[in-house]
């Protein structure tokens, strides 16, 4: 520019008189026309010549601009200007971008160029300055970069991740939040292809993705992303195509973290299997309830009859294997009757503290376990019991049954008999800082570890072999379908959780955690002798509303020494507890139509606060017959009733001292 200048005015200067104008009035009139700064230094430095852009830009007249040094309003540098001011004129500049000042000293940003002026001895005479203000485009240049900082500070700050890959999936482009995404820094995964961090199950469904989002269709696919530590994250991942001349180079697209909402999802699916199951097992359970409340009453004669017959039998009497097989067969049915309602939850649990090692112990030494053994010759059973076991409180009959299915299973999982089961017990705590397995609270366990090297369990199966009456067993194998069902129910009624560990082939692995206790354990009770069963012609009402229950329990209580009353309903036993005393109320908890046992409790304790009671059901939500015991009843017995059973119940309220003996 400059030299082009230089060279219209010399050429202007020269044939100035064929333009019949004087040389100072067309350099004048070229100064005029300059949009730029225009600026005429001697050798020496002194600018002799200032055009009218100049003088407006440099803040001053066109006298106060002229014979200044140049180095007062730019700062040339020896590189630029030469070691010498007078060398300056010597030297071209070509479109260096620097910094003017005004005279006021207000600094402005310009682009310069230079030429020197030539006379005809081919010396210095001079020098030309053109200078360029660029001030508009400096503030523009800073508005794109305070816009572009603001974009990049909006991609970096943004929750999501935004990746741009090209045609063959490599990344391009990922913000730095994908560090906390998946542990990786921006630098670590661009050149790397997508796929790498994706999981190997979900590569399917990102090629679906891309190819959708090169199409320009609109896409976004769920998945799990691989975290540098080996965990995943689900994410949901957009994107549309890149183009760069018309032609598509690529997809971009943003990352969302969705792990909390897809686990937020999980959750509330196995909140509705579980509140399923729950409404599957209460239905069961009403059920149960109906078919134990009748089918106890018509089992207490084939269970307590049996009974009384031989007591009056002699010992060689021939009726006494009859009696006993009948005995027998009826309580069997109600050990299924029991199942069911343990099942169901509806059984009515009696705690004690116990020693888990000691109840494992007992229950390889019963005939029970015999007898799966038996049918198992060539299985091994191996303990692996804790030493510093802690106690726990629990049913020794659940508990036990539990064992009992979980060892039949085991069993009946090792492919021709052969392998081995491991009965296991260990103390498990559990505090605050730890990721509690399946929803337990902070605390000290026993787990009951139950391991065979079986078959094992598909995993389709897995979340069903707790549910009622679900079995793989053959036809003619042993079971009801209950089995899993009952040590579900089981644990749930002790505050505890099971887990099931299993794969194909590999075995299987039960593990219940219970919640220890500070009590002491109970020792074991030994046989009791008939004669401490006996009463002292205490007087007991019977309250039942059925006939044949009243009858049977009129007999083993009459049997035992004991003057009875009977009442069919609650309403007349509190009539005939306002027209005489006695010792000990007989209640069955569940009297239709009218009172139940809760109710009719409560309204008698109105006419006698201190009444003694014994609670007898079938069948009770557990509940009622803590409200009952909360009120004062003293213990709770099941039918059908026994001798031993309604004995001991009587002699623990009316005889307490004598009891615990």
């Amino acid at each position: 520019i400059a030299l082009i200048w230089a060279g219209w005015l010399i050429h202007t200067l020269i044939t100035y008189k064929s333009l019949a104008i004087t040389p100072v009035t067309a350099a004048e009139s070229i100064l005029a026309t300059m949009g730029d700064l225009l600026l005429l230094c001697n050798s020496s430095g002194m600018i002799v010549t200032a055009n009218q852009a100049a003088c407006e830009q440099l803040d001053g007249t066109k006298e106060e601009i002229e014979h200044q040094p140049i180095n007062r309003f730019v700062e040339l540098s020896p590189q630029t200007a030469g070691t010498v001011p007078t060398e300056m004129s010597l030297n071209s500049i070509d479109n260096i971008r620097m910094e003017m000042r005004s005279l006021a000293g207000k600094p402005f940003p310009v682009i310069l160029s230079s030429a020197p002026i030539l006379d005809r001895y081919g010396e210095s005479a001079g020098t030309v300055i053109v200078v360029k203000d660029i001030s508009s485009m400096v503030a523009a240049e800073t508005a794109l970069q305070r816009s572009q900082q603001r974009y990049r500070d909006l991609v970096e700050n943004l929750t999501d991740v935004i990746y741009a890959v090209d045609t063959s999936g490599v990344i391009t482009y990922i913000s730095p939040r994908v560090h906390d995404m998946i542990g990786y820094t921006p630098a670590e995964l661009v050149g790397r292809s997508l796929a790498d961090v994706v999981h190997l199950e979900d590569h399917e469904r990102l090629v679906q993705h891309f190819a959708l989002a090169l199409e320009d269709k609109p896409s976004a696919a769920e998945g799990r992303m691989l975290k540098k530590g080996g965990d995943i994250v689900w994410v949901a991942a957009s994107g549309r195509p890149m183009e760069e001349g018309g032609e598509i180079v690529g997809v971009q697209g943003v990352i969302t973290d969705i792990d909390q909402r897809v686990q937020a999802q999980k959750e509330k699916q196995q909140l509705e299997a579980r509140l399923s199951k729950a409404q599957k097992m209460e239905a069961i359970g009403t059920l149960a309830g109906g078919v134990a409340h009748d089918l106890n009453n018509i089992l207490g004669g084939i269970v307590s009859y049996p009974e009384l017959l031989m007591l009056e039998l002699p010992e060689d009497s021939p009726m006494r294997e009859a009696l006993d097989l009948i005995k027998s067969s009826g309580q069997k049915a109600t050990t299924i009757v029991q199942d069911l309602l343990t099942m169901a939850r509806r059984s009515v649990v009696q705690l004690e503290v116990l020693d888990l090692n000691a109840l494992v112990d007992d229950f390889l030494a019963s005939p029970e376990h015999q007898k799966q053994r038996h049918h198992h010759p060539t299985a091994t059973i191996d303990r692996e019991l804790a030493d510093d076991l802690l106690p726990i409180k629990g049913s020794r009959v659940h508990l036990t049954k539990s064992l009992m299915n979980l060892v039949s299973n085991a069993l009946e999982a090792l492919p021709a008999g052969l392998g081995g089961v491991v009965v296991g017990t260990e103390n498990y705590h559990l505090d605050t800082s730890q990721s509690p397995p399946m929803g337990l609270p902070p605390g000290d366990y026993v787990v009951l570890r139950v391991e065979d090297s079986g078959i094992g369990i598909e995993t389709k199966d897995q979340e069903r072999i707790f549910e009622p009456f679900f079995t793989k067993k053959g036809l003619g194998r042993s079971g009801t379908g209950l089995g899993m069902a009952v040590v579900w129910g089981t644990v749930q009624d002790h505050g505890g959780r099971i887990d099931v560990s299993s794969d194909p082939g590999q075995g299987t692995t039960f593990s219940i955690y219970l919640p220890t206790t500070t009590e002491a354990p109970t020792a074991s009770e030994a046989p009791v002798p008939l004669e401490t069963l006996m009463g002292g012609e205490e007087t007991v009402l019977i309250v039942d509303d059925v006939e044949a229950q009243r009858r049977i329990a009129s007999e083993i209580l009459t049997r035992l020494g004991y003057r009875v009353l009977t009442a069919e309903s609650g309403r007349k036993a509190l009539d005939l507890i306002r027209s005489q005393p006695v010792d000990l109320l007989l209640l069955d908890m569940i009297m239709a139509p009218g009172w139940d046992g809760l109710t009719t409790y409560r309204e008698i304790l109105k006419v006698n606060p201190h009444q003694k009671a014994v609670i007898a059901s079938g069948f009770s939500e557990t509940r009622r017959v803590k409200r009952v015991l909360e009120l004062g009843a003293g213990a709770y017995v099941k039918k059908p009733y026994t001798l031993v059973g309604i004995g001991k119940a009587l002699r623990s309220v009316l005889a307490p001292e004598d009891a615990s003996e």
